[in-house]
This record gives C-alpha cells, sequence and structure tokens, in this order.
C-alpha cells in the first residue's frame, strides 16, 4: 500500500511540474512570436508534451536557436 502512495504521489509531483513546464513554453511562445523571433527549436523530454498528451518522466526542457 504504502508503494501505491508513493507512486500517487510521483505522478501527482510530475503532472504539476508539467504544468509549469507548459506555462514557461506558453510564454515562451507569446514573447517570442511563437517561437519564430528569435527562431527557437523546443527539443528534449518536455518538446512533444507542450503538444501532446503524454506523460513523460524526463525533466529536460531544452530550446536551441541559432547564434
Amino acid at each position: 500500500m504504502k508503494e501505491l502512495l508513493n507512486l500517487a504521489r510521483y505522478v501527482g509531483m510530475v503532472r504539476a511540474r508539467e504544468k509549469e513546464i507548459v506555462k514557461l513554453i506558453e510564454f515562451l511562445s507569446t514573447k517570442s512570436n511563437g517561437f519564430e523571433n528569435p527562431k527557437l527549436v523546443l527539443i528534449g523530454g518536455y518538446g512533444p508534451r507542450a503538444f501532446i498528451p503524454f506523460l513523460r518522466s524526463t525533466r529536460d526542457c531544452d530550446f536551441a536557436l541559432k547564434k
């Protein structure tokens, strides 16, 4: 039973973290005119999560931009 509670707590933490990351991605999208100015490419584990409902346990959220 304790393992089940730990798993539920972990899933809750991951979902809360993802909501915050999505807020950050939406903020950057707004400030960069849809990632166009400057041109940004969203990569990493959270890249797909911003656009599809797929739970990822990875913690990276990366952006690439031209120098």
